[in-house]
């Protein structure tokens, strides 16, 4: 587990514009039949997010700093608060998988010099944001969770 913590001051990626691409483990071999032969060579690899970041003056120094000093330019794993599938989290070992791109000015709608600045990036995820394996064995439980948290919290007896 990474020691340093993604700045606390700072905003999490916009959850409308990144996705998530998994690493794939499958070595696939066509044999002369037609048919496929495939092994898993290895555990999953790391996730790949594509992120886009919006800052304001201040927090886009504190992201530079962050990336060039504390990160070592980039090259040190952190950990930070992504959303996924599974929700907004702590991802543990996150990692740039490459230098970001930015900081782009935009257009500030109020007027003024208080610019906000984007910076897009692509991450890399240690642990895919996927379910367990144990949960994967009852899926009515996670398909109607929503549904049961709901109907506990409404119904349950209370003492």
């Amino acid at each position: 587990m990474a020691t340093i913590n993604y700045p606390e001051g700072l905003p999490i990626p916009l959850r409308a514009d990144y996705g998530l691409q998994h690493t794939d483990n499958v070595q696939r071999t066509q044999l002369g039949n037609g048919r496929w032969r495939k092994e898993i060579l290895h555990a999953p690899g790391p996730t790949t997010v594509t992120v886009r970041f919006r800052m304001r003056p201040g927090q886009t120094q504190v992201f530079e700093g962050f990336y060039w000093h504390t990160l070592k330019s980039g090259v040190l794993k952190f950990n930070m608060k992504l959303l996924s599938p599974l929700g907004l989290q702590v991802y543990e070992d996150v990692e740039f998988a490459e230098l970001y791109n930015g900081p782009t000015p935009l257009p500030n709608s109020r007027g003024g010099d208080d610019r906000i600045w984007e910076f897009s990036a692509q991450l890399l995820i240690n642990k895919a944001p996927i379910i367990s394996e144990e949960e994967a064995m009852y899926p009515d439980e996670v398909l109607y969770s929503s549904v049961f948290d709901v109907t506990i919290n409404k119904h349950w007896p209370r003492p």
